[in-house]
């Protein structure tokens, strides 16, 4: 060793790992142990000699890093003798400690980077534990220091100097001739190549138990199994038929359990390759490893043979063309992916080489030890260790994102498709069983059980019941006055006469045009008496779709508060009045009681029958999860005769009061249960004293402001959750503290799946489409028998006879639980309180507004997780963006709840080769540029003009707007590190890497130097 340092560029292995450093600096998931137990006499002071002989002969664990002129540096020199601490401790907590000494983090400018500790658990048995920086080591290294630190032991012990082989090269000689290597024409082949491979790649969106945070912790759990010695000989013989190897179909089949969790077809999974590639690195300790992003096509559902293939043309591909470093690669992705989401290493799998795990020297016994490290460098590890008696698996997981049990599910569903892999690997892979029999019976059987009874009859016989009980009782209350259940009873018998007069018999729809009141309460029973079904159309819809709604229902009459009229439909109305007057009612419980208007996935609007058994099994759960009884005055404020319809059945059929809005204040701060249902977050009334029951549907918004709502009162949050296609809500849950997921337990009446496109259940925590069966299910929808057949398939699942399921096109997941929750969906309709809108039909009036030349709206996803619907707007030659003007007009043409929640302005709608939009090219909101037209926007502040100057001089161009994103514009990692160091020497603060990048715009970046400045600001005057 000389006494003069030796500074060298770093390889591009060690910049990404120094990068990522600095992205996250003083975090310890780049920390890599090894632990070995040693049994027998130990020479603690021969041990540290020959530790320190293994560092001095490897000048990669006598480097420390630093910056020069911006760009990190390998400096290598020397370093004084290490030593090693021996600590007692006992069998059962030497993990615990070996866990601490990992996670003390490294300093990679101060070093050493490698140190060794004995854990004495007795005289004569010891663990060694080895914790060397990722950044001067990989696996291979860690097995070179074993091997070369028991043979300098040996030797030592002997009073011999070690007779270890001369090393041909040394690290940083690596380093130089990569740089070298990596340049020019092979640089320019190598990318060229990746960004073909990697163009449009991301991650795997695997469902996931927690919200994903801003930035990882590194922390992280392990799950251990294993894939039994049989079951690796059957892979290993696949492999050798196919001209594959055991790595390419251990991929494979992970590839087919990422897709199936994620419902992707396009999956990148990143996988470490050794990098030593040359004879003279294969003894040198050092960081090697380039991780590959290799993708896999599973589009087309192939069988597991072909995508065998598949997989191992992109692994050839990719190994031909592994020289390529991971973080440039990563910044193909990124510079690709118009998305934002980092392209980080978020799933990764590891096949390890085969290695001894005991043996025997200078009189000790060595054995590997595995250590959970309670770290994690990716959302999910695979690692995957051979062994004599089979594969050991360790699952690592990140903390943040999994619970222990997802895991084990993971590990357990991972050799299910193995084991149907090597029992028919020509099966499709979307045959292939991720689920035991156990796990399918329960997400079928157990979560729908026990089964209801249907309830029979009709529904304003069922409210005749109560008027005979108690004909004085309370029964509607409203702006147009109050109704006990006889005057109920009576009017709609008048009218139910005037009805069957008007040509109204069983089954003819009658649409109920009217605002919530006693008189809508009136009609809905008049025409259920009449023999009609009920359908409520709010007329604040605009006036074109009210009409589209009408015909499409099939109505021969319109009742409004002006009175009745006919539609083209009804023909000639006049009926014989002796004949109406003496017709029997012949309703029954299978006839349709009430047509419900929904949008479908073809962009029209259809309407949906539920039947007089369908309305009272429904009305019967409801009361009983609200434990509903004849004294509950039930507030509902809602505008929208739909929600009163849906609200109104459930009160009536239990002798209950039905308020309104409008009622009398003193009926009003009487009630018990009080819906918001239909409500803007911002409409809703405040809470009485008298409510003891809050019911709120789907949005977050509106149970985060009905939390806020409750707050100390005696109030219980409720959560019911309807479809228009089915009575009653499929799903309740009482709302813990600060949750808002659309999410709840089965309700009775309904049998409810989260099924796949094979109509076979999915895993726990994966998403799936969400099926609905049940006596409250309706029969399908009026005049669409083509539709009906589609979205009413037969039950496989179930055990009443004829049995149908309703494919609801929502998504959804099944928790542990049991619960069931909605995350909606990605196609146009929209289900908000039980009601389905469809987006099309707000973009259709967006579109023939003044100054839009183009237009689309999509739902996006928003900071707090949730996806609200956002317009993206082509403005008109010489016309400008006006968000706020925009969504006034929409507001006079369409319901609150139909409006977009934002307004973007874009140059255009871009398209996809195949001419659908390509959402992922769209900004999301907050990312345009703030005049909201989609041009350049020039810096405000003198702040954001100089963060604008340091951008144009590091990425030379010349004109740098406060909207535009750091790697759009041309820069990468190391540009971002070289932008921190600026940002440090220009206004004396720091900002940690990763904070910039959560949104890499000069506006953003400008706002955080601002807050450090004040933070500083406030710090010295303290």
């Amino acid at each position: 060793m000389t006494e003069e340092s030796l500074v060298v560029d770093t390889s591009f292995a060690q910049q990404s790992l120094w990068l990522q450093n600095e992205i996250d600096p003083g975090q310890s998931a780049y920390n890599v142990t090894a632990a070995v137990r040693l049994r027998g006499s130990l020479d603690v002071r021969v041990l540290e000699r020959a530790l320190n002989t293994v560092v001095e002969r490897h000048e990669a664990l006598r480097t420390v890093f630093d910056l020069d002129e911006g760009e990190p540096v390998q400096v290598i020199g020397p370093m004084p003798a290490l030593t090693v601490p021996v600590v007692d401790t006992t069998p059962g907590e030497f993990e615990e400690v070996a866990r601490a000494e990992l996670a003390a983090p490294f300093d990679l400018r101060e070093g050493p980077l490698v140190r060794l500790r004995l854990l004495r658990l007795g005289e004569q048995d010891h663990v060694a534990v080895l914790v060397m920086h990722h950044i001067v080591t990989d696996g291979a290294s860690s097995a070179i220091l074993f091997q070369e630190l028991t043979a300098a032991y040996q030797a030592h012990l002997a009073g011999q100097w070690p007779m270890l082989p001369e090393l041909p090269i040394q690290y940083a000689d690596f380093s130089v001739w990569q740089r070298d290597h990596l340049a020019g024409e092979r640089l320019q082949s190598l990318t060229e190549h990746w960004s073909e491979a990697l163009a449009g790649a991301l991650p795997p969106e695997l469902p996931t138990d927690r919200p994903r945070p801003a930035g990882p912790s590194g922390r992280g759990g392990a799950h251990h199994f294993t894939l039994p010695a049989p079951l690796v000989t059957r892979i290993e013989a696949l492999a050798r038929r196919r001209n594959a190897t055991p790595f390419m179909v251990l991929l494979a089949a992970f590839n087919v359990l990422l897709a199936r969790y994620s419902g992707q077809d396009d999956i990148t999974v990143t996988a470490p390759m050794s990098g030593r590639t040359r004879p003279e690195l294969e003894g040198l300790i050092g960081y090697f490893v380039n991780p590959l992003l290799l993708r896999t096509d599973l589009t087309g559902d192939p069988d597991f043979l072909e995508l065998l293939d598949r997989v191992r043309t992109a692994c050839l591909s990719a190994f031909r063309n592994q020289e390529l470093p991971f973080e440039q690669a990563v910044d193909l992705v990124r510079r690709q992916s118009p998305s934002g989401r980092q392209p980080r290493a978020q799933v990764m799998m590891v096949l390890q080489a085969k290695a001894p795990v005991r043996w025997e020297a200078a009189g000790l016994d060595f054995e590997m030890v595995h250590i959970d490290t309670g770290t994690t460098k990716a959302d999910l590890i695979l690692d995957i260790r051979p062994g004599d008696s089979g594969h050991h698996v360790v699952l690592q997981y990140s903390t943040d994102l999994f619970e222990s049990g997802t895991a084990e599910r993971i590990g357990a569903h991972f050799v299910s498709v193995l084991e149907g892999i090597a029992e028919r690997p020509d099966r499709a892979v979307s045959e292939l069983a991720l689920l035991s029999v156990d796990e399918r019976d329960a997400l079928l059987s157990e979560w729908n059980s026990p089964a209801s009874d249907p309830v029979a009859g009709q529904v304003h016989r069922a409210v005749a019941e109560w008027t005979a009980r108690t004909p004085g009782a309370p029964a509607v209350t409203a702006g147009d006055g109050s109704l006990d259940y006889r005057g109920l009873d009576r009017r709609s018998t008048e009218l139910a006469l005037q009805l069957r007069r008007s040509g109204v018999r069983n089954g003819t729809p009658v649409a109920l045009s009217m605002q919530p009141s006693c008189a809508l309460a009136v009609a809905a029973l008049a025409t259920l008496k009449a023999g009609g079904s009920c359908f409520p159309v709010d007329p604040a819809l605009p006036e074109d779709l009210v009409r589209r709604l009408v015909a499409e229902s099939g109505a021969v009459l319109v009742l409004t508060e002006s009175g009745m009229r006919s539609t083209d439909e009804a023909g000639d109305a006049d009926g014989d009045a002796a004949e109406a007057e003496e017709a029997e009612d012949t309703t029954g419980p299978h006839d349709i009681a009430v047509l419900s208007w929904t949008a479908s996935r073809k962009g029209c609007f259809v309407t949906a029958g539920l039947t007089h058994g369908a309305v009272l099994t429904g009305a019967r759960d409801t009361a009983r999860f609200l434990s509903l009884v004849p004294g509950d005055h039930w507030l509902c404020p809602a505008p929208q005769p739909e929600q009163m319809l849906r609200q109104m059945f459930p009160v009536l059929l239990h002798g209950a009061k039905l308020v309104l809005s409008g009622a009398p204040e003193e009926a009003v701060s009487g009630a018990s249960v009080l819906s918001l249902a239909g409500l803007q977050p911002e409409d809703f009334p405040g809470v009485a004293g008298t409510i003891t029951r809050v019911v709120v549907g789907d949005t977050p918004e509106s149970v985060r402001r009905a939390h806020e709502l409750i707050v100390g009162g005696p109030a219980r949050l409720v959560q019911l959750l309807s479809l228009p296609e089915t009575a009653g809500p499929l799903l309740g849950r009482e709302l813990p503290p600060a949750t808002v997921t659309a999410a709840g337990r089965r309700m009775p009446g309904h049998d409810l799946y989260v099924l796949d496109d094979r109509l076979e259940p999915v895993p726990l925590g994966v998403t799936g489409e969400l099926y609905v069966g049940g006596p409250s299910l309706g029969p399908g929808f009026r005049g669409r028998p083509g539709l009906t057949a589609v979205q009413l398939v037969p039950d496989p699942h179930g055990s009443r006879p004829g049995a149908r399921l309703l494919g609801t096109g929502d998504r959804a997941r099944r928790l542990p639980d049991g619960t069931v929750e909605l995350l909606g969906r990605t196609d146009g309709p929209q289900l908000v309180d039980g009601l389905r809108w469809d987006l099309r039909e707000t973009e259709r009036i967006l579109a023939v507004l003044p100054g839009v030349e183009a237009c689309t709206v999509l739902l996006r996803p928003t900071a707090s997780g949730t996806s609200l619907p956002t317009a993206y707007v082509v403005p008109a030659r010489g016309a400008h963006v006006d968000a706020p003007a925009l969504l006034d007009r929409l507001a006079k043409s369409l319901p609150a709840m139909w409006l977009p929640s934002g307004v973007v302005g874009v140059d255009e709608i871009p398209r996809t080769a195949s001419g659908d939009i390509d959402v992922a090219a769209l900004p999301l909101p907050g990312e345009a540029s703030v005049d909201g037209d989609g041009g350049y926007t020039a810096p405000r502040t003198p702040l954001e003009e100089e963060v604008a100057r340091i951008w144009q001089e590091l990425l030379e161009v010349e004109c740098v707007g406060v909207s535009d994103n750091f790697f759009e514009l041309g820069g990468h990692s190391l540009m971002a590190v070289q932008l921190a160091v600026r940002l440090r020497e220009d206004f004396g603060i720091d900002i940690v890497l990763r904070e910039l990048y959560d949104d890499f715009t000069v506006a953003e970046v400008a706002w955080k130097v601002l807050q450090r400045l004040v933070e500083a600001e406030a710090g010295a005057e303290a």
